[in-house]
């Protein structure tokens, strides 16, 4: 490295030549010059990060776009876009978009109407809104808009719908309506449904057995009243009963035996200790309930934040403690 004057020396020495001059200019800014960052960037360990604008204005709740703009982050800056369709201008400034030109945006097939300051676009009957656009209404879309149990034909405002055989309604809805007539020749002790075939489907209600065309009361005469093995049977049709017997637990396999089962003990402030049963028939449970916690420390305390200490009861309920005087507080 070349050892320079000083700058300042060169400039007035009318003999230094141009290049050396600059050379000398150079580097004592490179000596002598602060490390600054240019606009929309801050220093960051010796580097320039890129400030994000649009991040910093929405964290301190300021717009520095119109209201009915996006700010977008860009390096060293930001730009603004109005929010297309219904909004035009530059981003700093947006005004609303006008029906008349290009439909306000609103697409080839949809009508644009303003309601104030804002742009309202609607797809005409028979058009559905589909992916933001307007899109003809066909039988393949949703059923073109009849019930489950309808067929559809046509498409756009042709679409018709017209309610499967055993259903009533407009197309739109449809209620079946066979089992309205004669419990749909089910049994009276029978549940009439519908079908996947647009036919009725019968099942006899709990008490009763058959093919829900003929539906008999059951009995515990009959079968032991369709109670398992192990299961005492009582009562009969809707009111039969079957209970388990002793040393057996109901479970979704029936009635099972006990074997051990768990149980719980607990003292009279909540405290609990687990152990287990021998059988349920038993009721033998060698679980000891944990000892009282007896007296329990307490505090009560003025709004100036003075404290005493007391007791409470032996389940750690009503504490017996004063707080102080409020007229001490400094």
């Amino acid at each position: 490295m070349w050892d320079l004057p000083p700058a300042w020396e060169l400039l007035r020495d009318t003999s230094v030549r141009p290049g050396f001059l600059l050379i000398a200019l150079v580097t004592a800014s490179c000596q002598n010059t602060a490390f600054f960052c240019p606009a929309g960037y801050r220093g960051n360990d010796g580097t320039c990060a890129d400030v994000d604008e649009c991040a910093a204005a929405a964290a301190s709740g300021t717009n520095i776009c119109d209201p009915h703009a996006e700010c977008v982050n860009t390096p060293g800056s930001y730009t603004c876009a109005c929010l297309a369709p219904h909004w035009q201008g530059w981003g700093d400034v947006c005004v609303p978009a006008d029906c008349a030109t290009e439909n306000g945006g609103c697409g080839a097939d949809a009508t644009c109407s303003s309601v104030g300051t804002e742009i309202v676009c609607a797809c005409p009957p028979g058009y559905a809104e589909v992916a933001g656009a307007c899109t003809l209404v066909t039988c393949a879309m949703d059923n073109g808009g009849c019930d489950a149990h309808a067929t559809c034909s046509g498409s756009g405002i042709g679409i018709q719908c017209q309610c499967a055989d055993g259903y009533s309604g407009d197309g739109t809805w449809c209620a079946f309506t066979l089992c309205q007539t004669d419990n749909g020749g089910c049994d009276p002790n029978a549940t009439c449904a519908a079908g996947s075939s647009s036919e009725v489907v019968c099942s006899c209600d709990a008490g009763y057995t058959g093919d829900g065309i003929t539906c008999t009361e059951l009995t515990c005469a009959t079968d032991n009243g369709g109670c398992g093995p192990h299961e005492t049977c009582s009562g009969s049709g809707a009111q039969l009963t079957c209970t388990c017997d002793p040393g057996y637990v109901a479970s979704g396999n029936g009635c099972e035996p006990c074997g051990t089962q768990w149980c719980q003990v607990c003292n009279a402030c909540g405290g609990c200790g687990w152990g287990t049963l021998d059988t349920c028939s038993s009721g033998l449970c060698d679980a000891i309930a944990p000892p009282d916690p007896g007296p329990q420390s307490c505090t009560a305390c003025n709004s100036c934040g003075d404290c005493n200490l007391g007791f409470t009861d032996l389940c750690g309920n009503g504490c017996d403690a004063i707080a102080p005087d409020e007229s001490q507080c400094i």
